[in-house]
């Protein structure tokens, strides 16, 4: 089913995507500039259309990376490594860096350094302490710093981390408040809240007479016509008992007594559901296609070509390998959901830990050493 694309103006930025053939009727319906995707690629919100082109590409990665208006993929300056699988693009740098070399990628460590070798500046080497589970500045070098710390006060360092909204539904929160509470709450207070009630009304159902024979109670019940025509010495030995009606609505209040049970008040919350990834499993959300040499031949009579790959080519004659020849086609984007993400940041709090020369914690006054939880490379 063809797709029809709504753009945003000055950026051409993909806002919705429906399947439809028809432009008139989604400008019409339901407004907008709508553009019909007449390329073989399922586009997607956030992609960018080219109106010169008549065609569309994932967003721009990263600003120094330029459009191949042939595939309208992106291409950064400088082309990743062969087997660079493990690479990431660098902008800073402007070159393909290692993962684990970037920051706040999984190839660091937290670990609790006393202060038994002073205070602790980036790029210490850190060993284990003879405190058994705690490490301290020295060699041989187990990790590295990254931060920090002359155990005065916590430290503070920031979580980078990326997060996208991924579901909102809506959850009703009831609170009720008894009769007293709510005749206590302001009156602007309570226009917020609904009175929850039901009628009752009674009335004699019959009359009931007991009498008592051997010790075991014997009941005689008549309705209220019979007693009614009992005499007066009759009725003196019946009893009324009393039938309660409720209901939650009457058309004639003046017959019932009308119950308060509490009053309640209604309000409805977003519950907002995130996906939130870190630094390295954000990198991974852009899919890359490894550069790779095809061999192409162009057509007679038009200004196409047709292309195979290595293997095929490998598999001709030199006859008809004849025409043929050899393009390099750049690394390029697949997919790219990053754009769906966004930077987000929270502080992480290390606390100061006092400890003995066991290791176990204790208080301020008697502690022999500090510790504290400071981030380190490998």
């Amino acid at each position: 089913m063809p797709q029809c694309t709504e753009l945003e103006e000055v950026t051409n930025r993909v806002l919705r995507v429906i399947e439809c053939d028809s432009t008139l009727w989604c400008n019409e319906k339901l407004g907008g500039n709508w553009v019909l995707n007449t390329t073989n690629k399922q586009v997607s919100m956030g992609w960018i259309y080219h109106p010169d082109n008549n065609d569309f590409s994932t967003p721009r990665p990263f600003d120094s990376w330029t459009l191949n208006t042939e595939t309208f993929t992106w291409v950064p300056p400088v082309s990743k490594p062969v087997g660079g699988t493990g690479s990431s693009w660098d902008e800073e740098q402007q070159k393909w860096v290692p993962k684990n070399l970037i920051p706040n990628t999984t190839s660091y460590g937290k670990l609790l350094i006393t202060n038994e070798n002073g205070s602790i500046q980036v790029g210490d080497s850190i060993t284990t302490s003879t405190i058994p589970g705690y490490h301290t500045k020295g060699e041989p070098t187990v990790m590295i710093s990254s931060k920090v710390c002359d155990f005065s006060q916590c430290l503070t360092t920031t979580y980078t981390y990326y997060s996208n909204i991924t579901s909102v539904t809506h959850s009703n929160i009831y609170s009720n408040v008894t009769v007293a509470e709510y005749s206590n709450l302001s009156v602007d207070d309570q226009v917020n809240y609904l009175e929850c009630n039901y009628y009752s009304s009674n009335s004699i159902g019959y009359y009931s007479n007991l009498m008592v024979y051997d010790g075991i109670n014997v009941f005689s019940n008549v309705t209220s016509n019979a007693y009614n025509e009992f005499t007066p010495d009759q009725q003196s030995g019946f009893t009324p008992v009393m039938e309660y009606s409720n209901v939650l609505t009457t058309d004639s209040p003046h017959r019932y007594v009308k119950v308060i049970l509490h009053y309640s008040n209604l309000t409805v919350s977003n519950v907002v559901t995130y996906s939130n990834l870190d630094q390295t499993n954000y990198d991974d959300l852009i899919k890359m296609k490894s550069s790779y040499t095809e061999f192409r031949k162009h057509n007679s009579g038009n200004s196409g070509y047709s292309k195979i790959s290595v293997q095929e080519y490998a598999s001709l004659s030199l006859d008809q390998r004849e025409g043929y020849v050899a393009e390099i086609v750049p690394e390029s984007i697949v997919s790219n959901l990053q754009p769906y993400y966004t930077q987000q940041t929270k502080p992480v709090i290390s606390e100061l830990k006092y400890i003995d020369t066991s290791g176990i914690e204790t208080d301020q006054a008697n502690g022999v050493h500090i510790a504290c939880q400071i981030k380190c490379t490998v």
